[in-house]
């Protein structure tokens, strides 16, 4: 006999996959940056941020553990609802061998480790002493291992052991083998493709931020005035890849955001930064899957011309520096970030479809950084040191969020000026 292929994905499982490459929030580990640079001089920047792909933060603002989403408990009765058609037969064979359709048929156990790693090259040059402009492009890596496998309960393996002992050796041996091939085969089923080792890297979307000095640092208080274009370049991957890691929102951005700065006149060395701003996102068109309303199965339907719109995007930053000496700088800061809900939308299929892929799909985010800088612009003035540069150490410490990673990241960041 064949027997049904049961259920071991739900919902959760795929809005975790649709968060996870989709979430875009990610601290400011670089941190913000009073000024500009001098007039006809460049910056060469590169960044390099790692971190593990453990845990994120759910829509409810708890911490999930990512294998923790495979992991759940099979019943008969999911297997013998799983075929309708085939009900009554299953349901006959598991009563004539002892076995109890109220009882767990087993259990799906899975892992998932994923490490991300993002190298940002920055480009920048100073118009005149208060205007300048910076170009970055980050290149993303994702890298996954993950699988998934069924551990038979007792009732099971009483089952097989039975029908092994009446001679229907090719019925125990199917069973055994669907539900160990269950998971691949409704990836495939719902047109899905899965590597349980997945290496790829993204294009991000191009960044490109003009800021303007207000007030100079001839003052206890400064101010800088940025303004940001983000142009459309992020790569995604194909929609038949179950992890589906975009490297950005892949849409076209204009943003705002006012840095002040204030150093006590009484101590010089103590200085605090903090920054407020917001990024206006324009509606774009994706390929989606689009579930139907109250769906617990993998979705199957593709929408490849997706309207996405809204989800507007602010933060709120604020930190505090020491400087140790003239080469040594420390750094701790907080922010806040967060995307409102974008919106959904399509012809292909009914409305009620695309507002509940829409319902939630925001993010926020909440963390601490801490990072040390190591500074040689001003010994390069004193003639002790052959170049001017800057290495800054970070990391940063998610505390709560929504749909966004809740893991911690570190960063290494060298700067070049000529």
């Amino acid at each position: 006999m064949q027997f049904p292929r049961f259920l071991i994905l739900s919902i959760s499982v795929l809005g975790f996959f649709a968060s996870t490459a989709n979430a875009q929030l990610f601290p400011n580990l670089v941190g913000e940056t009073l000024g500009t640079l001098p007039k006809s001089r460049w910056m060469v920047s590169v960044a390099q941020v790692n971190g593990a792909m453990e845990s994120r933060f759910t829509a409810d603002g708890t911490n999930q553990s990512f294998s923790s989403l495979f992991n759940r408990q099979v019943s008969w009765e999911q297997v013998i609802s799983d075929r309708p058609e085939r009900k009554e037969q299953v349901a006959g064979l598991l009563m004539a061998n002892g076995v109890d359709p109220s009882s767990q048929a087993g259990a799906v156990n899975g892992e998932f480790v994923g490490r991300m790693t993002s190298t940002v090259p920055v480009l920048g040059y100073g118009v005149n002493d208060r205007l300048g402009i910076f170009l970055a492009l980050p290149v993303l890596k994702f890298e996954v291992r993950s699988g998934a496998g069924f551990l038979s309960s007792q009732s099971t393996q009483k089952l097989i052991q039975n029908l092994e002992a009446s001679g229907q050796f090719s019925t125990a041996r199917e069973f055994s083998a669907n539900f160990q091939s269950s998971f691949s085969k409704q990836l495939a089923r719902a047109g899905y493709t899965m590597d349980s080792s997945y290496t790829q890297t993204f294009l991000g979307d191009l960044r490109a931020e003009i800021p303007y000095v207000v007030r100079g640092t001839s003052r206890s208080v400064e101010l800088t005035w940025t303004q940001t274009v983000v142009a459309p370049t992020a790569q995604q991957a194909p929609v038949s890849e179950l992890f589906g890691f975009f490297g950005g929102q892949g849409r076209w951005m204009l943003g705002s955001r006012a840095i002040a700065g204030y150093t006590p006149p009484s101590v010089r060395r103590l200085g605090f930064v903090g920054s407020l701003g917001g990024l206006v996102p324009f509606a774009t068109h994706r390929a989606m899957r689009v579930g139907p309303v109250g769906t617990t199965d993998l979705i199957s339907d593709v929408d490849p011309n997706t309207r996405v719109s809204g989800g507007l995007q602010y933060q709120a930053y604020l930190s505090t520096h020491y400087q140790l000496n003239r080469t040594f700088k420390a750094r701790v800061s907080y922010q806040f970030q967060e995307i409102l809900d974008r919106t959904y939308s399509g012809t292909l299929f009914s409305a009620p479809r695309y507002e509940e892929m829409s319902r939630g799909s925001g993010e926020r985010l909440q963390s601490f950084q801490a990072a040390l800088e190591i500074n040689t612009i001003q010994a390069f003035l004193s003639g002790d040191f052959v170049m001017p540069g800057m290495l800054n150490l970070a990391a940063a410490f998610p505390v709560s969020g929504k749909n966004s990673l809740s893991s911690t990241a570190w960063m290494i960041q060298g700067a070049m000026f000529f």
